[in-house]
């Protein structure tokens, strides 16, 4: 097992907060005061039990989504999908602060809401100031912005594959279409370019698995996420 420094993380927490990584080959050990997490698949129960017997508790349980490649024929011309505008940025930060309800950090009842919320305004930030990530847009809706798509590459068994890193929806546009045709959008930039799309959501979230199966997207892994705090 190694367990390896989160510095951001440590940040946003203002406490000591370290990665766990199991079956990584070493000695470390779970006993200097601060947060920890752990991402196991839902295969390796015995590696749940072990963590739990180190203070670890499953917070969320994650199901890892790969578009199969069928294409997208529906348009919506009530949303408007654009790259992001320094106007936006205000609006863009505030839905990122208002918006999530289900990411680990909110249904970790040790994290306050406050704090999970300033996490994700943290993140999406990030690309606003162009250190995380590829590409950001915005959706705009009656003429304002009313969602957004973070995107980010990643490579897996040399295969490039473009990442939903993070998309909301701001909640006084709901249930209008922003967040499928910010995920739609997301699918025809990458037409035929040999790329896998994938995007997580936690299993809790009924909403975002109903809309990643609906435009062509599959289950292809689901892990468990493991939170300890040390004293």
């Amino acid at each position: 097992m190694i367990v390896r420094p989160d510095n951001w993380l440590t940040n946003m927490l203002t406490r000591p907060a370290f990665s766990v990584h199991i079956d990584a080959d070493g000695t470390d050990d779970v006993r200097d005061p601060g947060f920890y997490f752990a991402k196991i698949p839902t295969g390796r129960v015995d590696q749940v039990s072990e963590l739990e017997q180190l203070g670890f508790s499953v917070v969320d349980v994650n199901q890892t989504f790969e578009h199969t490649g069928t294409p997208l024929t529906e348009s919506t011309t009530e949303v408007q999908i654009r790259p992001h505008e320094p106007g936006d940025h205000d609006a863009v930060l505030h839905m990122a602060e208002t918006s999530f309800t289900f990411s680990r950090f909110h249904l970790d009842p040790r994290i306050e809401n406050q704090v999970a919320n300033r996490i994700k305004r943290e993140w999406v930030g990030n690309y606003l100031r162009g250190v995380r990530g590829d590409r950001l847009t915005v959706a705009l809706l009656d003429g304002q912005p009313a969602g957004f798509l973070a995107e980010l590459s990643t490579e897996h068994e040399g295969q490039p594959v473009r990442v939903i890193d993070l998309i909301a929806v701001d909640p006084g546009f709901q249930r209008r279409g922003v967040g499928r045709a910010l995920t739609a959008n997301f699918v025809t930039s990458h037409p035929n370019q040999g790329d896998r799309l994938r995007v997580g959501t936690q299993v809790a979230n009924t909403p975002s698995l109903r809309l990643y199966t609906s435009l062509g997207f599959q289950p292809i892994q689901s892990t468990y996420v493991l939170h300890a705090h040390i004293a």
